[in-house]
């Protein structure tokens, strides 16, 4: 697990029932809408590894930030949800999100090099 990683369990851990924790890889666009409108006391959503969430999803997921709500439908029922959540997300490469999502993100880049220890 990497430290990024643990940096938000921390968080989560920390925040408990106003955070939902997510995998990139594992989280699209209907999991979280269904996420922000069955729990609207979850403020804060982490997304670790957001670069590996395809990137249709990641185009569903600006969308919501950009208007800050959704339309749900459930059985010809349809209503608008209000999304308002802070989203933090981690990433290994900034360069497989879209530009547009990137955009809405402050970016904080941690190069950190391992010393040799032969040195």
């Amino acid at each position: 697990m990497s430290s990024k990683t643990l940096f938000m369990l921390e968080i989560e851990k920390f925040m408990q029932s106003k955070v939902y924790f997510a995998e990139g890889a594992a989280t699209s666009k209907a999991g979280l809408r269904r996420l922000i409108s069955e729990n609207p006391h979850k403020e804060i959503i982490i997304i670790d590894e957001i670069d590996k969430m395809p990137l249709k999803d990641q185009e569903g997921l600006l969308t919501m930030m950009e208007r800050g709500e959704f339309t749900s439908t459930k059985v010809r029922n349809t209503r608008t949800v209000k999304a308002n959540i802070v989203i933090f997300a981690t990433s290994n490469s900034t360069e497989r999100l879209s530009k547009p999502l990137l955009s809405r993100f402050t970016v904080f880049i941690r190069n950190i090099r391992m010393k040799n220890l032969k040195e």
